[in-house]
């Protein structure tokens, strides 16, 4: 658990000097907050981690007695997603509801770690936050682009 607390203030750190770096010649328009709403609090911890104060992230299903295999989204959810700048999913069949609420969030980048970040396929194992590099992958993924998002306000 050390370990992972160690790697979580690294990444922070780095994805701080990042988006220093990243907007140092580019004039920033406005203070818009970025928001990020992530299908489980696995991920949702992972994004607040690296966001800190430079916006909101929002965990869907954020108790660990609820299965995201059956999980039913509500209105509040929907709308949630809606007004999100970023979505991040397990995808591999892990939270369906999730890829098909969010279709109309044209504009949001959606994030499906499974597929999109380790690569796997349909039919392999959803249960990829077990995977030792899946953190660290999904922290700087969202490091680079939430310095992206910063410097396009």
């Amino acid at each position: 658990m050390k370990y992972f607390k160690n790697i979580i203030a690294f990444l922070m750190i780095m994805a701080f000097v990042l988006n220093l770096s990243s907007c140092s010649q580019k004039v920033v328009k406005s203070h818009a907050k970025i928001r990020v709403v992530a299908s489980t609090d696995t991920y949702g911890q992972v994004a607040k981690s690296v966001l800190g104060q430079n916006g909101q992230v929002i965990s869907i299903i954020n108790k660990s007695n609820v299965d995201p295999h059956d999980y039913q989204p509500t209105t509040i959810t929907a709308e949630q997603i809606s007004n999100a700048n970023i979505l991040i999913s397990n995808g591999l069949g892990y939270d369906t509801w999730m890829k098909s609420i969010s279709m109309n969030a044209k504009k949001a980048n959606k994030i499906a770690v499974g597929e999109d970040l380790l690569h796997f396929k349909s039919g392999d194992n959803p249960h990829v936050w077990y995977k030792l590099n899946t953190i660290t992958k999904l922290a700087n993924y969202l490091a680079n682009l939430f310095s992206k998002k910063r410097c396009q306000e």
